[in-house]
């Protein structure tokens, strides 16, 4: 039931993506009946559609969801990544979309999304009386339009522009004690622009200035001025960045967690069924408090790369029970079929602050590369088969001060007495290779 109010707007959004795609010329006579065309194709694509003429300028469509296997299919290819696992809480729910053509000088069609009616599931399972009270809720929230998407589309069909309307409720709910609880759930000023080529979204940004999710007097989480920017190069390069400008999550006044300063970029790209990406991560200041303890952590910087995944086995794990392992193994077989790289350029915070003692941070960097003669089946009978078949290097820098504090960890002690670190430039430095089935740290030979 909590889950609800980001569900829905989730799946709103879904339907949005593909009404981006709809193109044709400025002209009402010639936009209705691309529209209509397009509309009778979502009904071979899992959607139950009825199309209601309001007036000229005015149509309704009302989609329902119905067989959320075509559906996830249609959305992967429009470039939506949902499984029909996603999409299947929300069958039999329905969306209103209220089209009106060339509503002002910007727009050749403006789009109002909202949904008319919870899933089928939620609205028919049997519920307590208090789950009965937040589905009266959820439904009163739906009669008033809370969630609502407007969208228009600018009149040379290459562009769009919209925002989702603001969201302030409070639900009303009992804890584990019986105690009465207030949930509130936020959200202020989201809106976003785009480019649409060739009947894809190219471009993408979004604006959000406020988001907040809280259990009154218990658990909050609250996002400030997030912004993304969501962009593909072509038909197999991917770009996208987000930036956060302050994150706070707080629970039972004891606890509490502050992040500042967040960006995150990264890059795919698909060849000949092969995926390869990169994700930098740099996060400004990490603040945690935990009753009079503080934890600081300042400048965090972490990249990760990742070469020759294959997408269909990667796509297949969706759907494989976790149960059937001789399944899971032959995709995950598949999956390094063409030998994965996968390596860690930098793991670095340039400073920690424990209960004010400021200390210098830490560097980490590592590289595994998975050959494609590993055979998976082979290792849970002997899990050193993979030595053979994996190629590693790990290098990692620690200031004096926090190899002083690991130091001082009783779980740490048998391995600093196994393996010295070697001192380089004030810092105590750990280098590690597996190669040709031998491993050595720091140049000591391991096995």
């Amino acid at each position: 039931m909590k889950k609800f109010g980001f569900a829905s707007i989730g799946i709103i959004l879904v339907a949005i993506i593909y009404f981006f795609t709809i193109g044709s010329t400025q002209l009402i006579a010639e936009i209705k009946p691309q529209v209509q065309k397009e509309v009778e194709m979502l009904k071979t694509q899992g959607f139950d559609v009825e199309t209601k003429e309001i007036s000229t300028q005015m149509q309704q469509h009302i989609i329902a969801i119905n067989d959320t296997k075509k559906i996830s299919s249609f959305l992967k290819s429009k470039g939506v990544e949902l499984s029909h696992k996603d999409i299947e809480q929300f069958k039999g729910m329905k969306l209103a979309i209220d089209m009106h053509y060339l509503a002002d000088s910007y727009s050749a069609v403006s789009l109002d999304i909202y949904p008319l009616t919870l899933p089928t599931s939620l609205a028919s399972s049997t519920v307590d009386k208090e789950d009965k009270q937040q589905l009266g809720q959820l439904e009163k929230m739906i009669k008033d339009k809370t969630f609502l998407v407007h969208i228009d589309i600018n009149k040379l069909l290459n562009g769009f522009k919209g925002y989702l309307k603001d969201i302030d409720e409070t639900f009303h709910d009992k804890n584990d004690k019986n105690d009465k609880q207030e949930m509130q759930f936020q959200i202020n000023a989201l809106t976003f622009t785009g480019k649409i080529k060739d009947n894809k979204v190219t471009h993408l940004t979004q604006d959000l200035q406020g988001f907040k999710m809280a259990i009154v007097n218990e658990s909050s989480m609250t996002l400030a001025k997030l912004s993304s920017i969501y962009t593909v190069t072509d038909t197999q390069n991917y770009h996208t960045e987000y930036k956060i400008e302050n994150a706070t999550f707080s629970a039972d006044k004891k606890y509490e967690l502050i992040i500042d300063g967040v960006h995150i970029d990264s890059h795919a790209n698909v060849d000949k069924n092969l995926s390869s990406f990169s994700v930098k991560t740099q996060v400004k200041n990490i603040n945690y408090k935990e009753k009079e303890k503080v934890t600081q952590v300042a400048k965090l910087d972490l990249e990760i790369k990742v070469d020759n995944l294959d997408m269909k086995a990667l796509e297949s794990l969706e759907d494989i029970n976790p149960n059937e392992q001789e399944e899971v193994i032959a995709t995950l077989q598949k999956l390094i079929s063409k030998g994965v790289n996968f390596e860690i350029p930098n793991l670095s915070v340039q400073e920690i602050t424990l209960q004010k003692q400021k200390m210098e941070g830490f560097t980490f960097n590592s590289m595994f590369k998975i050959d494609k003669s590993l055979d998976l089946s082979l290792l849970e009978k002997n899990p050193m088969a993979a030595i053979d078949a994996i190629n590693a290097n790990l290098y990692l820098s620690l200031s004096n001060d926090i190899f002083a504090l690991i130091a001082q960890q009783p779980q740490a002690m048998m391995a600093l007495m196994l393996f010295q670190p070697k001192d380089f430039k004030g810092k105590k430095v750990y280098e590690v290779e597996l190669k040709d089935a031998k491993l050595l740290v720091n140049g000591m030979p391991v096995m």
